[in-house]
């Protein structure tokens, strides 16, 4: 995490929660464009790629990656959704920090740095379990606790899955992306000095 000690008013950090806020709305419109039939319901899917943009926004940005996972999140919930709810807000709060707790316990236990500098791909699939694990559990908790959940696992196992999947999807789009852009830059003819 780049900004731990930032005060969060910088340019920087307003561009990077305006950044993180907007990339996260854009994921969840193709996410439902994409996966519609694999909803539980407007909170759960079987299939959900912006959790992948919840770890790497923290691996990225910090407490700022925070802030605008949960400005897209209230952002979402409001006119789309038609829900102006504290419900809303909380879930939003929730989806928002659980990547966080994922992130630092992962570091913790793989004694390595919070941030994506150097990682391999085993320790970006523990981070990705972590934040499925932590989302789910903490927001299927929440939601057993306010009465809006019929059962427990309804909920946990396919969140969980949806959230796991969906981080694992994304990762290997962005690894295949990642090497055909190295593939074609290697391709290119030196720049004339």
């Amino acid at each position: 995490m780049t900004n731990e000690s930032n005060s969060g008013c910088s340019p920087a950090s307003l561009y990077a929660i305006t950044g993180v806020a907007l990339a996260y709305w854009l994921l969840y419109q193709l996410n439902d464009w994409l996966f519609t039939n694999f909803e539980v319901s407007r909170s759960i899917s079987w299939v959900f790629l912006p959790a992948a943009l919840r770890m790497v926004a923290v691996l990225l940005f910090g407490w700022d990656g925070v802030a605008g996972l949960l400005s897209g999140s209230i952002v979402m919930a409001f006119p789309w959704h038609g829900d102006a709810s504290v419900n809303s807000c909380i879930v939003s709060a929730l989806s928002s920090m659980c990547p966080m707790l994922a992130v630092t316990s992962g570091a913790y236990l793989m004694k390595t740095k919070a941030d994506l500098h150097g990682l391999r791909a085993k320790q970006l699939f523990v981070f990705a379990f972590l934040g499925a694990l932590f989302n789910s559990v903490v927001q299927n908790l929440y939601f057993q606790m306010s009465g809006t959940a019929k059962s427990w696992l309804t909920g946990l196992v396919p969140m969980f899955v949806g959230d796991f999947i969906g981080t694992m999807i994304a990762l290997y789009c962005a690894s295949m992306l990642i090497r055909l852009l190295l593939h074609f830059a290697a391709k290119q003819p030196p720049a004339p000095t």
